[in-house]
């Protein structure tokens, strides 16, 4: 089977944890015995291919295209800010989607690009929550659209490996206004608790990285950097007390994913995307600016320090990209 994948951005520039699915899903779907090539929209050598995994919403011209070609077409589509607004609001997002095409037409309907949800062969989400999002906001098919969470590497899941002790929690992100780092180092001094930052400054965040440095102190705020290999940033999942993640919105938070698999409690942002998957099996912060937030942190930390446990299965990618096999071998009708 052969699969194109198709990125609309540069994932050596706009990394984290999306760029480590892609990949990852790439590769291990490779080990699979699928065919897996990169679309290359500037090259005039013909491509052929059973189906085409769109890794974003393409443009409505792109996929039809595509069609017209007879591609299978997948979409894996993240919309974690949608998928967090309330049911009611999913309603009316539907109704006014339904009701903009005879009044817009046929040509400026189309540019909203909300069509490829209902006509592409599957739609794979992260989340129970983005799921029910895209079928009942977005028209999504629901035999047609799939919950596939994210995996790990093995190295998180390998016991009595190395670990790098600190009496702290851990932030494990690239440095953005997104994940509020900035906001959390203040609150950490705040409530007297230690968090030793993992992560470098994301592309085009240049000003927020700068407001961060400056909230260093060495002793309640910490900062290592980027740390690329894997073993290493299992090592510091394992030695933290904790996890905190305080993200303004989140799909799945892979960090949270791999400090569970090695052991480590985690607070997650209270999001209802993230409810969904995890349920109780973790830690709930509000949000950052809440006048409840450093004491909701240092009570996380003092139970972490007190011994807290928390279980929930974590997946392999391997596993991931089985899942994504079996919804390629579906819309397709065909084995590898």
């Amino acid at each position: 089977m052969m699969a194109l994948f198709y990125v609309d951005y540069p994932l050596a520039w706009a990394r984290g944890g999306h760029a480590i699915q892609i990949w990852q899903t790439a590769e291990n779907l490779r080990q699979l015995g699928v065919s897996v090539e990169w679309l290359r929209h500037e090259s005039d050598i013909p491509q052929n291919a059973d189906l085409i995994h769109y890794w974003s919403r393409p443009r409505d011209s792109h996929w039809k295209f595509a069609r017209e070609r007879r591609l299978k077409i997948v979409i894996s589509s993240m919309n974690p800010v949608g998928a967090a607004r309330s049911r009611a609001w999913w309603f009316g997002q539907r109704i006014v989607g339904t009701t903009l095409r005879p009044v817009l037409g046929d040509g400026l309907y189309e540019r909203l690009g909300l069509e490829i949800y209902r006509e592409a062969d599957a739609v794979l989400t992260l989340t129970p929550r983005e799921r029910d999002y895209h079928v009942t906001a977005l028209g999504a098919p629901p035999d047609r659209t799939f919950v596939i969470p994210n995996g790990v590497d093995e190295v998180f899941l390998v016991k009595e490996s190395d670990a790098e002790a600190f009496d702290g929690l851990l932030c494990c992100a690239f440095i953005s206004r997104v994940k509020r780092q900035v906001e959390l180092a203040k609150t950490a001094r705040e409530a007297g608790v230690k968090i030793r930052f993992v992560g470098g400054p994301q592309v085009g965040e240049d000003a927020y990285f700068e407001e961060f440095r400056k909230q260093i102190d060495g002793e309640h705020v910490q900062w290592v950097g980027e740390v690329k290999d894997r073993g290493r940033l299992a090592a510091f999942y394992r030695g933290a007390r904790g996890l905190i993640l305080a993200s303004r919105y989140e799909a799945l938070g892979l960090c949270l994913l791999e400090s569970l698999a090695v052991g480590t409690p985690v607070m997650a942002p209270d999001l209802p995307t993230l409810r969904s998957y995890y349920g109780n099996s973790v830690r709930y912060a509000p949000d950052i600016s809440s006048r409840s937030f450093p004491a909701c942190l240092r009570r996380f930390y003092d139970e972490c320090c007190s011994g807290l446990k928390q279980s929930f299965p974590v997946q392999t990618w391997r596993a991931v990209a089985e899942q994504v096999l079996n919804v390629y071998q579906r819309v397709t009708d065909r084995s590898v």
